[in-house]
């Protein structure tokens, strides 16, 4: 049998003859050093092949106008992709598609996990996140999609796309921008408490973690040190 490799989020490692025990985690994917297979598991590699992560702005432009015909179910014909200024857990691109359905979408967003996302939620369960709190009425984007290991684009999802500024430096301090800074905090209010506002149930059946805020918080600060870089979490 064999056991896939998890990089960047996405299965695009795999081995092809399984040899491998399987106790805690590790890292690489290299032949014979430890690897991380899915599930959680680190063992050493015999043969191991490496899984095509496509590029949805060239040679995976194809897969992507798949993605989308099945999330949208009906045909598209995908223009231009561009790739956004990303950060460093997500690649970011705008997608043209030249269809419409019956809500008008014609600006779509594509995003996958980018780098080593270890601690991270999949996309498909971010993705699910998002549906139910857009169903309690909170302001999200629509997601259209989210990828298979069958479609090479890596952990992602399709949304629609949102019109505004993503840049903090920008919204928090031109003055453009005033009258949105003003009305920020009463509708974050708003959002969190339509958030609260849902039973517990709403959420359990989804493989989020679990613990209280105090654990959570510590989880995540380990995380950061073991980055080893200092970077303030908030940069105003």
């Amino acid at each position: 049998s064999s056991c896939q490799l998890m990089r960047g989020g996405s299965p695009q490692w795999q081995v092809a003859e399984r040899a491998c025990d399987i106790q805690g985690f590790g890292v690489e994917g290299r032949e014979g050093v430890p690897c991380l297979a899915s599930g959680g598991g680190k063992g050493i590699c015999l043969s191991i092949r490496r899984n095509p992560v496509l590029d949805p702005a060239k040679d995976g432009k194809p897969a992507l106008q798949a993605l989308i015909a099945r999330g949208l179910g009906e045909a598209v014909s995908v223009g231009d992709v561009s790739q956004l200024s990303g950060g460093a857990s997500s690649a970011t691109w705008t997608v043209s598609n030249g269809t419409t359905d019956a809500a008008g979408l014609r600006q779509l967003i594509f995003q996958r996990t980018a780098g080593d996302n270890g601690n991270g939620i999949p996309r498909r369960v971010q993705a699910e996140v998002q549906t139910r709190a857009g169903a309690l009425g909170v302001p999200v984007a629509r997601v259209i999609a989210t990828t298979v290991a069958e479609d090479d684009l890596g952990d992602g999802a399709v949304t629609e796309l949102v019109a505004g500024e993503a840049l903090a430096p920008r919204w928090l301090r031109l003055p453009e921008y005033a009258a949105a800074r003003d009305a920020l905090t009463a509708q974050c209010a708003e959002a969190l408490a339509k958030l609260h506002s849902a039973p517990v149930g709403h959420w359990t059946d989804l493989p989020l973690k679990r613990g209280s805020g105090a654990e959570l918080l510590a989880d995540m600060f380990g995380w950061y040190r073991r980055i080893g870089v200092n970077v303030p979490a908030y940069d105003l």
